[in-house]
């Protein structure tokens, strides 16, 4: 070995991928897809491609809205203190 260092895997993401980080990293909670779409001003289809490409990349985390199990939040891995935002409201 060349170094004793960890080697991190590289992941491509594609434009799309990035601008849904870039909106999530503006938040200090976890979002919900249709709230990226509200803020981004992209179609639902491309922020959830997106969000699969920074899940499987483990980037992000996805955590099911206890409200309704239907949906999910998402949130950067390193952000996970309060990944239920509407249960803080109550």
């Amino acid at each position: 070995m060349e170094s004793d260092e960890m080697q991190q895997p590289e992941h491509k993401l594609t434009k799309i991928a990035l601008k849904v980080l870039r909106g999530l990293e503006n938040e200090n909670h976890a979002l919900k897809p249709e709230e990226l779409v509200e803020k981004l001003n992209l179609n639902l289809r491309s922020v959830r491609y997106g969000l699969k490409l920074l899940l499987d990349a483990d980037i992000i985390v996805k955590q099911p809205d206890l409200g309704d199990l239907r949906s999910n939040y998402y949130i950067i891995r390193s952000r996970i203190t309060n990944p239920y935002p509407a249960m803080a409201e109550t």
